[in-house]
């Protein structure tokens, strides 16, 4: 159904964003993902 097909575009979207918040994280060398991180992400 309808509700299977957003859980399933919601997830690679939340995918996508933890990735790039956790490389992005890593790649300036702090430990910790934070707020302002995901949120200025494109």
């Amino acid at each position: 159904m309808i509700y299977e097909e957003t859980r399933g575009v919601l997830k690679v979207f939340l995918e996508n964003v933890i990735r790039d918040a956790v490389t992005h994280t890593e790649h300036t060398k702090r430990k910790t993902v934070t707020a302002t991180v995901v949120f200025y992400l494109p």
